[in-house]
């Protein structure tokens, strides 16, 4: 699971779209609207931007020298925790630590030979970079709020998106290539209004139709774009995120392995203290090397399925699907397009919740240690039966073998 090899395949049975083919984008808000995880490459902005973002300088001057929050962790695994719960504890021991530096001072922290070297984890929040939504816009949250503060069918092309387009409008930039068969921009297409019909997906501000009543409180959510940088083997211990997730790789390369949410139980998620520092983290280090399976054998009953994403792709991680994560390259960047919240995956979460979610995973440890006993027994029997059958064999065999011998041991006295 440390490994920082890039594996190949590089998605292990995810869906892998193309942005450029009509039906893969139809295909993606089909699957946005189950809820499923995907693979999404060759967006028009996220292509551009890769180009861009290989340069430190560039990030450095877009950035504005602010300095952000950094993490520092003495070996390579991150653990997140929430500070609040952390400072009511008296036993907590916190796993990292935090720095303020500006993103120059970080691109010159020096690079981790080992995994048990300190590493470096860079986190620009949502209200430190408005400039990336300018720059891609098939990001931005097109509900009506934002249609009118963007003054929607006035508002000029940023120039730097388009050279002789720059002078259009929006939608009728959008209305040419749409009718010449493009669409251009990294948009899905437009309603009868020429409005795109990308502005569900990315940042969504509400639940999908088969929200009931009763479920709507789960639909709401920040809608906002984080940027990480890490280094590599830096790893982010096995965790699942409330909100919707679209991961941007902007740089370099990092492996996910993704659980459905009924995998709480099997993966060891915290979830009966919700004043645990590490509620929605697993309580198990299955990385480390002296790990010993049987301290948490339900792990051996975990489905994951492993992706590797690299520059210029985008997986989409729903609400409650555990992640863990691997750093591949050094200075790999993501952006995290965090967008309402999903009810598909809460009933799992419930049922892990609490004392009730204790009892039904020690039921089950419970179940394996008993069916490992039986196991046991049963080698135990079957090796005494395959014993008894061989000594029964040999003796057959002797009783026939000495049939044959003794006409010759009476003429010949051979035996």
């Amino acid at each position: 699971m440390t490994n920082t090899e890039i594996p190949t395949p590089a998605q292990d049975g995810l869906p892998t779209l193309d942005w450029r083919w009509k039906q893969d984008r139809e295909k993606a808000h089909e699957l946005h609207q189950l809820e499923l995880p995907f693979v999404l490459q060759h967006v028009p902005d996220v292509e551009a931007g890769v180009e861009r973002w290989k340069s430190n300088e560039y990030l450095v001057e877009r950035m504005k020298h602010q300095k952000h929050s950094v993490t520092v962790a003495h070996s390579g695994r991150f653990m997140y925790f929430s500070e609040d719960k952390a400072k009511k504890s008296k036993s907590y021991h916190r796993p990292t630590e935090k720095l303020e530096l500006t993103m120059e001072e970080f691109f010159e922290l020096p690079v981790p030979d080992l995994a048990e070297d300190t590493h470096y984890y860079f986190l620009a929040g949502k209200a430190d970079h408005n400039w990336i939504a300018e720059e891609m816009p098939t990001f931005q949250n097109l509900n009506e709020e934002t249609k009118a503060a963007l003054g929607w069918g006035r508002q000029p092309l940023p120039a730097f998106l388009a050279g002789s387009a720059s002078a259009k409008s929006f939608r009728q930039v959008i209305r040419d290539e749409t009718d010449s068969g493009r669409l251009g921009h990294g948009y899905l297409g437009t309603d009868a209004n020429g409005i795109p019909l990308n502005a569900g997906l990315f940042l969504n501000s509400v639940n999908n139709s088969r929200a009931t009543h009763d479920q709507t409180r789960f639909s709401a959510g920040d809608r906002y774009i984080n940027m990480r940088i890490g280094q590599k083997g830096v790893i982010a211990e096995g965790h699942f995120d409330v909100s919707r997730n679209f991961i941007v790789m902007m740089r370099g390369a990092r492996r996910y392995f993704l659980m459905h949410p009924c995998e709480c139980l099997n993966a060891y998620i915290e979830l009966a203290d919700k004043e645990d520092p590490e509620y929605r983290h697993w309580k198990v280090r299955p990385d480390l090397p002296d790990f010993d399976i049987e301290s948490a054998p339900l792990l051996q009953n975990v489905r994951a399925l492993d992706v590797t994403v690299q520059a210029g792709d985008i997986l989409y991680v729903p609400s409650y699907w555990i992640h863990y994560l691997v750093s591949l390259t050094d200075h790999n960047i993501q952006l995290n397009i965090r967008s309402g919240i999903a009810v598909e995956g809460f009933d799992h979460v419930q049922r892990a919740s609490g004392s009730v979610g204790v009892q039904r995973r020690m039921q089950l440890e419970r179940q394996y240690y008993q069916a490992k006993q039986r196991t046991v027994w049963e080698k135990a029997v079957l090796l005494f039966l395959c014993f008894s059958a061989t000594v029964e064999i040999f003796k057959r065999k002797k009783h026939v073998l000495g049939m044959f011998l003794r006409p010759l041991k009476g003429e010949k006295g051979l035996l």
